[in-house]
């Protein structure tokens, strides 16, 4: 078994917004790729695609999103009959963590040096 997360950022320039779907996947799975981010996807969406077609939630959820059913839309219903049809991948997600700010942190990116060199 693996565990993996895979980080799914926003475009946007008004906000911050990423998620982190964690995910566990099985070592059949793993050896066919899964373990990245196209692959992954393309189970994902053919779940998620199978979910919606033959369940009155999945529907209902499709519906309710404007038929723009994204990872935040993921991130808000129950997994469970998501993952039964996953499983079939070899492929559980374990867990969806959203981030989600206001415009940019000002001075402070990810490559931000975190040392005053200058005091040294």
């Amino acid at each position: 078994m693996t565990k993996t997360s895979f980080v799914i950022p926003r475009d946007s320039i008004e906000e911050v917004t990423y998620a982190v779907v964690h995910v566990e996947i099985s070592d059949a799975a793993a050896a066919a790729g899964l373990c990245s981010v196209m692959p992954f996807l393309t189970a994902l969406k053919d779940a998620i695609t199978r979910w919606v077609k033959t369940t009155p939630q999945g529907r209902a959820a499709w519906l309710e999103s404007s038929e723009d059913f994204n990872v935040g839309d993921l991130s808000n219903v129950s997994l469970d009959p998501i993952n039964e049809i996953l499983s079939e991948q070899g492929v559980k997600i374990t867990d969806i963590d959203v981030h989600s700010m206001d415009g940019a942190p000002e001075g402070w990116s990810f490559d931000t040096v975190l040392v005053n060199s200058d005091l040294l």
